[in-house]
């Protein structure tokens, strides 16, 4: 009563008209609606499936991009219609509305791109199941990647709404998930709110705002917003459809490999996975990004896979608005130039703001929030030599032994002949952590490809680390080996009593580290230090910072308590080429021969 007492003296007495509110975008189903229970579910008029003579060789239309990943699926029987593509692009346009900014109760439409390379796919492309005897959607993954305000959450809310509704699927569940509740709750708030702007979506729904819950009764279907913290997927009910959020923050394997098995009984699930660039090269999402870009020039094949990432290249000028457009897809529509230019004249005169730039509104992935090497300098520096190569080659070590579980490594540093310094990494861990799938690297796969020792048990087997040290350092006939006294005091002594390698403590400050670190950086600016390409030494320098002190002195610091990246090899390499460097002098005839006067 208080209500329509409030709507009348706005109105002048008069109470506003179910027909004002949905003009207005101010309709709700509890408020000015017929009961739920009296209305039935939405009638998608899907259309029906072409006879198999015509499913041969459908393509996409002429102007549609064609990946090669497109070519392969065409010849393996694969199949286009457009039909099907278009139902998905008039959902959207009937019954989504924008509920934000100057778009703010226009229909849906998608952008030329949106539609070509994301959506049109998505639900245009088919493949003929012989197990189910029915055509069904070729894509079962997703993975895109944009720079920051190109609509990443508006199409996930999209995807899942349609699954909801659209699909026409019983007791469908849809997820929007992501590494926190809040998180997800951004791509649901968009599906709620499209919701309730749409007088048919409302009337047929019940929502829980405050359990981020929507509930669609006609077809038992559900889509609630939920961390990725694996306790949605693994059990209960199979999914339908999954929205990720922010992939690139997701830390470890085990919440997305979970994800994997909670499609089973569906048959046409869709993992529909949202980011922008990030820094961990070992991550889940780097692996989805390298994925995307494999399969669709063909490298790779795995038809059920679509990807599209837009992205300016390293070496683009980033104050060049011709590189605003090529990587953000939106430019123009959403993204505005004047708004990239005010960002960027925000952001140029700090380098840490450039970093930023280029990582969030350019989608350029970086190696760290504060990187201290650039990367590809240090791949630059990569070399194909093997252990054998450096036999009698003049060298120095170190060994930084871990607390209990973490990585245990020796690296030796080779005064070469020809004048560079080359490195020789090793690395060991407990068994149960290269099983922990909460960590951000794929240890398992290093493991398998020889560049890791797994100890048996939970905890670091001092004893294997310790005979496979004295064997390196005798093989290369290492001159001396630097360690930290505070928790390899005892190891180490053992392994200079049997091979006679003299140890060197080295404490771990800043007066020991700061001539070894500026060393390290400067042989790897100029080309001066070569390295193996081995993965895990690779891994660790994408995201090792350094601290520095008042007088410009710097040295590694180590990620903090908790954070699955690590940087040991780093350290280990900085402490072996402080020892090189208090070697004595090379003699000169070992570099040239004798000069004749």
């Amino acid at each position: 009563m208080a209500t329509e007492i409030k709507e009348k003296r706005k109105r002048g007495g008069q109470r506003k008209s179910v027909e004002h509110h949905k003009r207005a975008g101010t309709y709700r189903r509890d408020r000015h609606g017929i009961p739920l229970e009296a209305m039935g579910p939405l009638e998608p008029a899907k259309p029906k499936h072409l006879p198999e003579s015509k499913r041969r060789g459908a393509r996409p239309p002429e102007d549609w991009p064609i990946t090669k990943a497109d070519e392969l699926a065409l010849e393996a029987g694969y199949w286009f219609d457009i039909r099907f593509a278009e139902h998905f692009r008039d959902f959207c346009r009937k019954y989504l509305r924008h509920w934000e900014g100057r778009w703010r109760g226009d229909p849906f439409e998608l952008q030329d791109w949106q539609w070509k390379h994301v959506f049109g796919p998505l639900y245009g492309w088919f493949r003929y199941d012989k197990e189910l005897g029915r055509p069904v959607r070729r894509f079962r993954m997703v993975y895109i990647e944009l720079p920051k305000k190109n609509g990443k959450s508006p199409m996930g809310a999209a995807v899942g709404t349609y699954a909801l509704y659209g699909d026409g699927e019983g007791g469908a569940l849809v997820l929007s998930i992501a590494t926190t509740k809040q998180q997800a709750n951004i791509v649901h708030r968009h599906a709620i709110k499209y919701v309730r702007v749409s007088p048919d979506l409302c009337d047929r729904s019940k929502i829980l705002e405050h359990q981020s819950v929507i509930r669609y009764p006609a077809l038992d279907g559900t889509y609630a917003a939920v961390p990725s913290d694996g306790t949605a997927t693994n059990e209960g009910p199979q999914v339908s459809c999954l929205v990720a959020d922010e992939l690139h923050v997701w830390k470890g394997r085990q919440q997305w490999e979970e994800l994997r098995w909670s499609f089973a009984g569906r048959t046409e699930p869709i993992l529909f996975s949202i980011t922008t660039a990030g820094d961990d090269f070992q991550s889940v999402c780097r692996e989805q990004h390298d994925k995307a870009l494999r399969v669709a020039s063909g490298q790779s094949v795995d038809h059920s896979f679509l990807g599209y990432v837009a992205a300016a290249d390293d070496d683009d000028d980033p104050s060049d608005p011709a590189v605003w457009r090529k990587a953000n897809p939106s430019y123009g529509t959403i993204i505005l130039e004047s708004e990239m230019r005010s960002s960027w004249e925000a952001a140029k005169d700090s380098p840490s703001e450039v970093e930023a730039f280029k990582r969030y509104r350019l989608n350029i992935w970086r190696t760290s929030e504060s990187p201290w090497l650039p990367y590809d300098k240090w791949v630059a520096c990569g070399e194909d030599y093997t252990v054998d190569d450096l036999i009698g080659e003049r060298c120095c070590g170190a060994l930084d032994v871990s607390t209990v579980r973490d990585f245990t490594a020796f690296v030796l540093a080779f005064d070469c002949a020809d004048g560079k310094v080359r490195l020789l990494p090793w690395f060991w861990l407990p068994e149960a952590e290269v099983e922990n799938k909460t960590r951000s690297g794929d240890f398992r796969i290093w493991r398998q490809h020889g560049l890791l020792k797994a100890t048996p048990g939970d905890v670091v087997d001092y004893n294997i680390v310790e005979e496979d040290v004295r064997e390196i350092v005798e093989r290369f006939q290492c001159e001396k080996f630097a360690y930290d006294p505070w928790n390899a005091e005892v190891i180490t002594a053992r392994i200079e009593e049997a091979t006679g390698v003299k140890r060197i403590e080295f404490r771990q400050g800043m007066a020991t580290f700061a001539e070894p670190t500026k060393r390290f950086e400067k042989l790897v600016c100029s080309g001066g230090l070569a390295h193996p390409r081995h993965e895990i030494l690779d891994w660790m320098i994408q995201h090792c910072a350094v601290e520095t002190d008042k007088n410009g002195n710097i040295r590694p610091i180590k990620p903090k308590a908790g954070d699955t990246r690590k940087v040991d090899g780093v350290v280990c390499s900085v402490m072996s080429l402080s020892m090189l460097g208090e070697s004595e002098p090379r003699c000169i005839y070992e570099t040239r021969g004798p000069v004749v006067v």
